[in-house]
C-alpha cells in the first residue's frame, strides 16, 4: 500500500517539474523558435513564433505608433493568426456560408453573439474563428469561449459580447433583445433583424467553392481534435480568410484619406448619438463608403 503511495506521490512530482519548467520558458523573439522537451519518451513541444512580415502588418506604418500601442496591435495580429487556419477550419464544417455570413454580421454590427453546442472542442473553435474571421477588424467587447453554467446571469449585461454555452438556457429569449442565437448542432442562426452584408451575393460567390471544400473534409476532421488540420483543410482555411480579409478591408478602403476618415467619424458619431437610428436597417449606413461619403459630405457643407 506504501509503495503504491509512493509511486503516485513520484508520478505528481514528476508531473508537477514538467509544468514548472514549462511555465519558466521565455517568449521566443518573434521569428524564432522554441522546442520543450518534457520527458524523453514524450513527444517534444515546438513553437515557432511568427515573424513580423507573416503577420500582414507594414513595419514602416507601425513606426508611426507609440510603443504600447504597436505591441498591441502585433499581439492582436499575433493571436489572429494562431487561430486562423483549425478555428476557420471547424466553423466551415458545421455551419453553412450563409450561416456563417450571418454570425460575421452580427459581430460587426457589435450584437450580443451566444454560440450553443455541446462539444467543448467545436464550441471554442466557433468562438474563436470569429476574431481572424473579422480581420483586420478588432473584438474590442467580452470574448468567452465557454461560458460557465453558474454564469448565465452575465448574458443580461448591456454590452456587446461574444459567448459559447453548452446548453441553451430556458429563459434565453428574455435575456436581451438584442441577441444573435447561433445553434451549431441545427446549423441555425436565429436573431430579430439581421441585415446582409454588403455585396453578399459576390461574397457567397467568391467563398462557396472553398467552403465546399472544407465541408467536403469535414467527415475526415471528426476523426481527429479540432485544433489538428490536414494540408488540404490548412490551405482552403487560408483562402477563406484572405478573400474574407481582402472584402474586409475593400469596405473601408476610401477611409484611408483624411477626407474620408473625417467624415466616417462624423457618420459614426452621427449613428452612435441617434440622429441616424431610423437608418439601422441599411448596412450603407454602417460599412459602405458610399453613404457615409454623401451623408458626411452634405453635413460637412451645411456647416
Amino acid at each position: 500500500m506504501n509503495s503504491e503511495k509512493d509511486f503516485g506521490d513520484d508520478l505528481i512530482l514528476e508531473w508537477a517539474r514538467i509544468v514548472c519548467g514549462y511555465h519558466t520558458l521565455s517568449i521566443p523573439p518573434r521569428g524564432s523558435q522554441i522546442i520543450f522537451q518534457p520527458l524523453e519518451h514524450l513527444q517534444a513541444i515546438e513553437y515557432v513564433r511568427p515573424p513580423v512580415s507573416v503577420l500582414g502588418m507594414d513595419e514602416s506604418y507601425l513606426h508611426s505608433f507609440e510603443a504600447v500601442q504597436v505591441n498591441a496591435m502585433l499581439a492582436a495580429a499575433e493571436e489572429a493568426l494562431a487561430l486562423s487556419v483549425w478555428t476557420t477550419a471547424t466553423v466551415c464544417r458545421v455551419l453553412s456560408l450563409d450561416s456563417i455570413l450571418a454570425v460575421v454580421a452580427g459581430v460587426l454590427l457589435e450584437k450580443q453573439i451566444v454560440v450553443i453546442c455541446p462539444n467543448l472542442g467545436v464550441l471554442s473553435a466557433v468562438v474563436l474563428s470569429l476574431v481572424p474571421l473579422i480581420r483586420p477588424f478588432r473584438w474590442q467587447s467580452l470574448l468567452l469561449p465557454v461560458l460557465p453554467t453558474r454564469m448565465l446571469d452575465f448574458l443580461d449585461a448591456p454590452v456587446p459580447f461574444i459567448v459559447g454555452v453548452q446548453q441553451k438556457p430556458s429563459d434565453l429569449k428574455l435575456k436581451t433583445s438584442n441577441l444573435v442565437q447561433v445553434n451549431v448542432q441545427k446549423n441555425q442562426v436565429k436573431t430579430c433583424h439581421l441585415p446582409t452584408l454588403p455585396r453578399h451575393k459576390e461574397l457567397l460567390y467568391e467563398l462557396g467553392s472553398i467552403h465546399a471544400r472544407l465541408s467536403y473534409e469535414g467527415s475526415i476532421a471528426k476523426k481527429h481534435p479540432t485544433y489538428r488540420c490536414n494540408e488540404v483543410q490548412a490551405e482552403a482555411a487560408t483562402q477563406f480568410l484572405t478573400v474574407m480579409g481582402d472584402y474586409l478591408e475593400s469596405l473601408c478602403a476610401n477611409l484611408r484619406s483624411p477626407y474620408y476618415l473625417k467624415i466616417a467619424i462624423l457618420t459614426l458619431f452621427l449613428v452612435r448619438t441617434g440622429h441616424l437610428l431610423r437608418c439601422k436597417n441599411d448596412w450603407n449606413v454602417l460599412v459602405d463608403v458610399e453613404q457615409p461619403q454623401k451623408i458626411g459630405q452634405q453635413i460637412l457643407e451645411k456647416g
